[in-house]
């Protein structure tokens, strides 16, 4: 396990770094990020650490969400951001923004 592993939640992580030196599965991968006050997303075994966005960003995908949402209406789309993870691959998690 990384240094940064064991961090508190003060401490600062920069965007994508590597939270462990050794590979996870994908099943360990989700006790920790449930566990976990940062997320993570995953690469291949790899997590890596997930920072807090800016407020303008933040306004941003609320802004891009809304406008998705007013155009799929009643339609079987479904518009999820930020705190949903997506399963892109067998072997890539990510929390997209929108």
């Amino acid at each position: 396990m990384a240094a940064s592993a064991t961090r508190t939640d003060a401490e600062r992580l920069d965007v994508g770094e590597i939270v462990y030196d050794d590979l996870v599965s994908v099943e360990e991968y989700l006790r920790i990020e449930e566990a976990s006050d940062i997320r993570h997303e995953y690469v291949s075994g790899v997590l890596y650490a997930m920072v807090g966005a800016t407020r303008s960003h933040h306004r941003l995908v609320r802004r891009i969400a809304r406008m998705l949402e007013d155009g799929a209406g009643d339609g079987p789309c479904e518009v999820a951001s930020e705190a949903v993870k997506v399963r892109a691959r067998m072997d890539q998690i990510y929390y997209p923004d929108i």
